[in-house]
This record gives structure tokens, C-alpha cells and sequence, in this order.
């Protein structure tokens, strides 16, 4: 996991910042779902932008990208199966 302040790994990949696809219905659906169910949703830091979107990237140690899944809504994420293959592969 990396922690990336400055957003610089945003730009190099390239991931969106738009309003539209961060409170699109299917977002709005799903933190419904969240609030109904009693689960917490999330919680902003004062610098942090709401509508950026995000990714799952893996990156092996000689900084090669394996792996890479822009997020095309803010609960689009790969399924951890497809994650756990891909990092299987390394000590093949």
C-alpha cells in the first residue's frame, strides 16, 4: 500500500477527478446500502478531494506495473481473487 499525498501516482495513472461519476445513481445506490446497513461510509481529511477516483495497482520490485484497474465508480474495485492471482504469479 502506498500513501500518496501529493497525488503524483494520480497523474501518472492517469485517474479522473469528476463529480459526475463519483455521485452517479449507482454511487448513490450503494452508500444507501451503506447507511441502511448501519456501516460506515468514510470519513475526509481536510485535503482530500471527494471526487477523485481511485485504482488497485500492483507494481513488482522493479517497478514494473503488473497489474492495473482504474476505477470507473468510487466502489469499483477488482475482486480480491483476480488481486491474489496476479501476486501469486511473482514467485513463479
Amino acid at each position: 500500500m502506498f500513501l500518496d499525498e501529493k497525488r503524483n501516482l494520480y497523474k501518472l495513472f492517469n485517474l479522473p477527478c469528476t463529480m459526475k461519476l463519483v455521485w452517479g445513481i449507482s454511487s448513490l445506490i450503494k452508500y444507501a446500502e451503506f447507511i441502511c446497513s448501519e456501516r460506515e461510509l468514510f470519513s475526509l481529511e481536510e485535503d482530500d478531494d471527494p471526487h477523485q477516483l481511485g485504482g488497485n495497482f500492483i507494481i513488482d520490485c522493479n517497478g514494473v506495473v503488473e497489474f492495473l484497474h482504474r476505477s470507473k465508480t468510487p466502489v469499483d474495485r477488482p475482486f480480491l481473487s483476480v488481486l491474489l492471482k496476479q501476486v501469486k504469479g511473482f514467485s513463479e
